[in-house]
């Protein structure tokens, strides 16, 4: 007996292959122009609480974070005399803070006229926050979830210390953007088997210590090559899990140069220099430390009136809400177990523990996580994608 099909006449069966295709077309790219739409949504609230404003018209270009002064001075320095030193009338002094962010804001340095080279350091956070909001939805987009993109750069600009931080002449957003391009390497890396892909990761992080030194609490992240799949001999694997905190290393030597040059040392800082009392004699780390930092992030979360901060100056005085919080926790029960949700839950918790024990922790140093966690946050909304497309 002849199926249904073959009795039919042989321009029916070509149309109805025809639609198949069509059909198949739209739901392929249905998720596409979603993410699409709600990555627009994200420029444009971008656009109007970031790169509209008019800081002459604000009182942002007040120095108040004295960071900040040191920022645009090592900058300068950079430009005329090419050593980030500050000038204080003719004596020339290390600053407190790395040079990675100064070096980035060079460019605009150049760009911008003289009478307005103060707004270098706001047009640098401006552009990275631009570009880590494409990046975002480009990532998922290469993973074939451009939904997910959509929703994650959603997430991201709605997040109250990422537009904080965006808008303010402090280094958050720039070494955010180093270390969120070092998870995306290392998780590319697993999941496709490419190591070049984690060696990318360690540069990147190893970066990223040229900008904010509590990068290096990430450093759980290079377990990615470790537990890279062994294929073929056990000497190679080895030699690829030595290579990877060389290549790191070799990142982050610049800020290790020049600690060296100016104290005589790779592990002392500008505020060796500046403070010695308190870093000298004073516990920087401890679990005492611990309860205070944690009634500080209650109050954040229960939006209670919390002790002045940068936050109040660039942004609303917090840095996440409640709802993203709830969120996160609930995403939390939609991982899966994998290689690289080992090593990225073992780099988080450790940069947590450490800035939760540090002395003097600020709720702007928990941003690169609170960025990180927008992909946890991803997962309960995007939960039934494949039955609402399918």
């Amino acid at each position: 007996m002849r199926s249904a099909q073959s009795r039919l006449p042989l321009g029916v069966v070509a149309r109805c292959k025809c639609m198949t295709g069509v059909l198949k077309r739209k739901f392929v790219n249905a998720p596409f122009f979603a993410g699409a739409l709600l990555l627009l949504c994200a420029l444009t609230f971008y656009y109007f609480a970031v790169l509209r404003i008019d800081y002459s018209k604000t009182t942002l270009l007040d120095p108040g974070p004295v960071d900040s002064v040191e920022y645009f001075a090592q900058s300068k320095a950079l430009l005329r005399d090419g050593r980030p030193q500050l000038q204080i009338g003719y004596d020339k002094l290390p600053s407190r803070f790395p040079v990675g962010y100064p070096v980035l804001m060079l460019p605009w340095l150049k760009i911008l006229p003289e009478s307005d080279s103060i707004l270098a350091p706001f047009r640098t956070n401006q552009t990275l926050g631009l570009l880590l909001l494409v990046v975002t939805f480009g990532f998922y987009t290469y993973l074939a979830k451009p939904l997910a993109g959509g929703i994650a750069a959603l997430l991201l600009t709605t997040l109250p210390g990422f537009i904080t931080f965006s808008r303010s002449s402090l280094s958050e957003i720039t070494a955010s953007m180093l270390i969120v391009l070092a998870f995306m390497f290392a998780h590319l890396g697993l999941a496709e088997e490419r190591r070049w892909k984690i060696y990318a990761s360690a540069v990147l992080l190893g970066l990223s210590l040229n900008v904010r030194i509590q990068s290096l609490f990430f450093v759980p992240l290079l377990l990615a090559m470790a537990l890279f799949p062994v294929k073929g001999m056990r000497l190679r694997w080895f030699l690829h899990c030595a290579a990877v905190p060389i290549v790191f290393l070799v990142a982050a030597s610049p800020v290790l140069i020049l600690n060296t040059v100016e104290f005589n040392s790779p592990f002392k800082t500008g505020y060796n220099f500046w403070v010695p009392y308190w870093v000298e004699n004073h516990l920087l780390f401890s679990l005492h430390y611990i309860p205070s930092t944690t009634a500080r992030l209650w109050k954040e979360f229960a939006l209670w009136p919390n002790e002045y901060s940068v936050t109040h100056i660039f942004g609303t005085g917090t840095s996440f809400v409640p709802a993203f919080i709830v969120l996160v926790c609930v995403g939390f029960f939609f991982l899966r177990p994998a290689r690289f949700v080992v090593c990225g839950f073992l780099a988080g918790l450790t940069f947590l523990g450490a800035t939760a024990s540090f002395r003097f922790a600020d709720g702007r140093l928990y941003l690169p996580l609170l960025i990180l966690l927008v992909a946890v946050a991803v997962l309960p909304v995007t939960w039934r994608q494949k039955i609402f497309w399918w």
